[in-house]
């Protein structure tokens, strides 16, 4: 029996810093964030300047609309300037990769909700592992601060060669490289990604943060419960105690 519940309670831990860092996603994917992005990325060097600052904000609004939504990629085709098409069709290819790879990774997110929510149903059948649930979490937080730890060093140490190797692993058909002329650069410059990767660390680890303190609290509380529950069986046991002698010496 304690064995059948190894398995939902490494379930938790596992899967707590995959849920934290996915959820993310929707931040650093969101058109808040581009708006409050955009405004560094306007004092580029000279060959970024093919847009105005205007055009630039609503090109890369619309290009994340379609990474995030059902659009296809005529909607991309369909994005012009003076009668032209903005991107050509290898950015327009990439583009496709990366939004089948965002939708990939909402999809992995939903199921490592679930599978952390049934993780926790199931551990709150047994008395003992339900108390050590914080526990658990806790454990999942540390796990995430030593990986997200390792990737903020990746990035503030070598971030070219980090974004280099990502898309290695996940465009291992190499159509990931631009130059300066191509849109897709001048829309989302190598700074936008290092600020972007920093943004959803520095969340998780704050998001961690808050969560490992809840945590805390909650096995503090239960454990000053435990306390109070212990002292009041064993008064309930001297009070028993004291009748049963008390009958005993009538009995006398």
């Amino acid at each position: 029996m304690i064995k059948f519940f190894t398995v939902p309670k490494i379930v938790l831990i596992i899967s707590l810093p995959l849920l934290i860092l996915l959820t993310n996603l929707y931040i650093v994917t969101s058109s808040r964030w581009l708006n409050y992005e955009y405004p560094k990325l306007f004092s580029l060097p000279a060959e970024y300047h093919y847009f105005t600052n205007s055009q630039r904000l609503e090109f890369a609004e619309a290009t994340l609309r379609f990474i995030c939504s059902d659009e296809d990629p005529d909607f991309l085709r369909s994005l012009r300037v003076e009668g032209l098409p903005i991107y050509s069709e290898r950015e327009i290819s990439h583009l496709l990769e990366v939004k089948n790879l965002i939708q990939r990774l909402f999809d992995i997110r939903l199921i490592v909700f679930i599978a952390s929510l049934l993780s926790i149903l199931i551990l709150l059948l047994n008395r003992e592992y339900r108390q050590k649930i914080p526990l658990y979490v806790q454990k999942g937080c540390l796990l995430l601060v030593l990986l997200v730890g390792v990737l903020l060093i990746t990035v503030l140490i070598n971030w070219n060669k980090l974004f280099l190797h990502l898309h290695c692993i996940f465009f291992p058909q190499g159509n990931y490289t631009f130059p300066y002329s191509f849109t897709i650069i001048q829309l989302f410059p190598p700074g936008f990604w290092f600020n972007t990767a920093l943004l959803g660390l520095i969340l998780a680890l704050t998001e961690t943060g808050i969560l490992a303190g809840c945590m805390f609290w909650i096995r503090k509380k239960i454990k000053v419960k435990g306390s109070i529950d212990k002292m009041e069986n064993l008064n309930s046991g001297n009070k028993q105690k004291k009748r049963l002698k008390k009958s005993y010496l009538k009995m006398l």
